[in-house]
């Protein structure tokens, strides 16, 4: 069967389409229910949820692939349990520390970024250290009674000593 479909948009054009014919049954039937006033409304609702469930896929391959992630965690590393997680939030507001579980969890994960930051400050004074010590092995630094001095004359600056 062929049915003409008035796309809804600004501007409207008109487009042609052969369907099976329980799919123009289908269509006349949510027309004639009175859930829709025209077979046009009845594709544009379809299409629409095609695009809603096409986006939902991506989304929920995302999803996917950050379970897939936590699997391999949960595989390679030791958890602790649910029912403890939630017993550890749920003290953590009864202490009266935070209001809410949500306000335990804003704060861990402020912690882990704070822990994060400082990792990255310590990774970059330890490649510092590795410099210098390389400097040294190359003869390149100071000897340590001009260091210490040099330290001690910052500090005495600094103190006012």
């Amino acid at each position: 069967m062929s049915m003409v479909v008035e796309a809804a948009a600004q501007q409207r054009s008109q487009m042609s389409l052969i369907v099976p014919p329980e799919f123009e049954r289908a269509v006349q039937e949510r027309v004639q229910s009175g859930a829709y006033v025209s077979a046009n409304e009845v594709f544009v609702a379809a299409l629409t949820a095609l695009q809603e469930a096409e986006a939902d896929e991506v989304e929920n391959d995302q999803l996917r692939g950050e379970i897939e992630i936590g699997i391999q965690s949960a595989e390679n590393e030791a958890l602790i349990p649910g029912d403890e997680v939630i017993a550890q939030l749920r003290a953590r507001v009864r202490s009266g520390q935070y209001r809410s579980t949500d306000a335990v969890l804003r704060a861990a994960l402020v912690a882990l970024d704070d822990a994060d930051a400082e990792d990255a400050a310590n990774d970059a004074l330890r490649r510092d250290i590795d410099v210098g010590l390389a400097e040294l092995d190359r003869g390149e630094g100071i000897p340590g009674d001009v260091a210490f001095a040099q330290i001690r004359a910052e500090v005495r600056r600094m103190t006012g000593r």
